[in-house]
Parts: structure tokens; C-alpha cells; sequence
């Protein structure tokens, strides 16, 4: 995916009507060029899509709040124990935790040493 469809994505200007309402894998790959050394790291990530198919902004303020409010029960009595914040934590892993399969990784490298070339997504207008 082009940097500039990156960015309208996050800015929620376009929409990709075809993944309204869904949770779509991407890969992320950064490569860094130093002293004659290139490196590639990949990240799997997901991004969740709304009912107009833009990105759901609302899935990266969840994160923040778990993040701020941490993941640890909090004691609301001497006997009781809020486990809200832990379950939260837990969904929250369980749905960006995925595994990038072997064959992808391969077609992705192939793809940055200029072996192979992948197609590049685009949006229709």
C-alpha cells in the first residue's frame, strides 16, 4: 500500500467500502539502510474498519484507555475485584496477535530485494 494511502486511511479522508465493517491483517515492513546494511522488520498489525469502510478510530482510543488505565483488576472493595480492565486487555490481544504465515514473509522479502514484485493496493475513487 502507497504511503499517501496510509495516510488518508488514518486521517479517515477515503474510505475502502469493501472492508466496511471488518478487521483487516496488513503487514507492515520497514526497511533501514545503514552503513552499507540494510535491515527488514515486518510487524503484523490489524486495522478495524467501520460501516462506511474507514478506518475505526474508536478501536485506537480503546487501546490508549487500556494502555492509561492499565490492565491490572482494580479493588473496588475489600472483597471485590473489577477484572473488567484484565478481560479488556486480554480481547484486545487475542484480535492484533496474529502471525505472519511463512509464505507471506517470503513473497514480502522477495518483494523488497527486487526479486519479485508484489502488486500495490489501490484505492478506487
Amino acid at each position: 500500500m502507497p504511503s499517501h494511502l496510509s495516510r488518508d486511511l488514518s486521517a479517515r479522508v477515503i474510505a475502502l467500502p469493501q472492508f466496511s465493517n471488518s478487521i483487516q491483517r496488513m503487514v507492515e515492513v520497514i526497511v533501514q539502510a545503514e552503513h552499507k546494511k540494510t535491515s527488514i522488520h515486518l510487524r503484523p498489525t490489524s486495522t478495524r474498519f467501520d460501516k462506511a469502510g474507514k478506518v475505526d478510530l474508536r478501536d485506537a482510543a480503546e487501546v490508549m484507555a487500556i494502555i492509561l488505565g492499565g490492565s491490572e483488576p482494580k479493588r473496588i472493595s475489600k472483597n471485590v475485584l473489577d477484572i473488567g480492565p484484565t478481560l479488556r486487555t486480554r480481547a484486545r490481544e487475542r484480535e492484533a496477535n496474529w502471525r505472519i504465515p511463512q509464505s507471506i514473509k517470503q513473497m514480502i522479502l522477495a518483494d523488497v530485494k527486487g526479486k519479485t514484485k508484489l502488486p500495490v493496493f489501490r484505492a478506487s475513487t
